[in-house]
């Protein structure tokens, strides 16, 4: 019959154009990721250690910050401070932290009590904390982060080597699970294809980065950029810091921080559901057609090949048969590179389904709610779509 010829044909097109897609995806995604050093292959020598200020800020962390901020003690880095901002906790945050500032000088702890208007949480901490820094760098560094003792040393002679403003460093997620190291995989394709951290030096290009594990940054490029006071809503504070630097013309840098700084990211899927509520509508810039547009991509072509093999057959079936074998390849290589179990890439259409799923459910809850939930605090959606960069 003739429609049935036409569906044939639409869905042998399709498969193609997706194959097509892909292949390019790969191609732009593989040596991409070549062009990142890993900040491990740097050497530790420094003629100077400029003076270094690192700032935390936590809320309700009492699960992670010990081992966290005695692994910044440790590091093998002379000049250095250490701010750790509490930030409102109402848990066992800021008596750990006051346990641990007893037994070292280097750490002075900053107790926040109350949240101004017009700010989130954790942008007020930051920003409070690099007011009171006086080192000639300052990294921004989550709660949960623990570094091994060598990574300033190499992070500092990366950034003065390469002549950077700004350096972003990527850190390892440790997992518990197969499917979430599986989570992990795909969320760095995502993020790689969607900020291109590969090209944030390149002052031509838009491309910019940033990490919240590990943000550097010149204190005179954070004074010129008025550091946190123009993100004062942002969700997604740290690549928009990155942007930030980009939109000031200062340089920037991007590092890969395997085996030197890793994370305990989620413990569960419903971490992750709840931890990327606040992110997931903002990196959309709160615009339902971009989510409605992200979504019908996702489906057509990273999910639809691994239905459609089932389905189809001849030509059609053998391209999209190959389309997979493209996806896992991807996955393979970047399994490979951020160490996580290679076997996790049998969940990949799982986890595309979940994370379509966190982007919606984000999207919904911030609309009908009218702003986003987050650590205690409720934001309204006018306040957060009115901070734009």
């Amino acid at each position: 019959m003739e429609w049935v010829a036409s569906w044939t044909q639409f869905f042998f097109t399709l498969a193609l154009v997706n194959l097509i897609g892909v292949v390019s995806i790969a191609f732009i995604l593989l040596s991409g990721l070549r062009h990142i050093r890993k900040l491990i292959d740097i050497p530790t020598n420094l003629e100077c250690d400029p003076r270094v200020s690192i700032i935390v800020a936590a809320r309700n962390e009492e699960r992670h910050i010990r081992p966290a901020i005695e692994s910044l003690l440790r590091l093998d880095y002379r000049n250095l401070e250490i701010i750790a901002v509490n930030d409102r906790s109402t848990d066992r945050t800021g008596s750990i932290l006051d346990d641990l500032a007893c037994d070292d000088d280097r750490l002075q702890v900053v107790h926040l009590t109350e949240l101004p208007c017009g700010w989130l949480g954790k942008n007020h901490a930051l920003q409070s904390g690099a007011d009171l820094a006086t080192g000639q760098w300052l990294l921004f560094t989550d709660a949960d982060v623990v570094m091994d003792p060598t990574t300033l040393r190499r992070a500092i002679s990366f950034a003065l080597s390469n002549k950077v403003d700004h350096l972003a460093m990527m850190p390892e997620a440790r997992m518990p699970s197969l499917f979430l190291e599986s989570f992990v995989a795909v969320f760095i394709v995502g993020f790689s294809l969607f900020f291109r951290p590969w090209k944030a030096h390149d002052p031509e290009s838009s491309a910019h980065v940033g990490v919240g594990a590990f943000n550097l940054i010149r204190s005179t490029t954070y004074r010129a950029i008025e550091g946190h006071k123009p993100l004062r809503m942002r969700p997604d504070d740290d690549v928009m810091l990155g942007k930030l630097v980009k939109l000031h013309q200062h340089s920037q840098g991007v590092s890969s921080g395997i085996g030197l700084i890793w994370v305990p990211w989620y413990s569960s899927i419903r971490e992750v559901v709840v931890g990327l509520e606040k992110n997931a509508f903002a990196v959309m810039n709160y615009s339902i057609a971009k989510t409605l547009l992200c979504s019908i991509m996702c489906l057509l072509f990273l999910l639809l090949p691994f239905g459609a093999v089932f389905f189809s057959s001849g030509v059609t079936a053998s391209v999209n048969l190959l389309i997979i074998a493209v996806l896992l390849s991807i996955g393979w290589r970047v399994t490979s590179e951020i160490r996580v179990r290679t076997l996790s890439i049998v969940f990949f259409p799982a986890v595309i389904l979940l994370l379509l799923f966190i982007q919606w459910r984000a999207m919904l809850v911030t609309v009908i709610s009218g702003g986003i939930h987050w650590r205690g605090t409720f934001y309204p959606l006018a306040d957060l779509k009115s901070n734009r960069l």
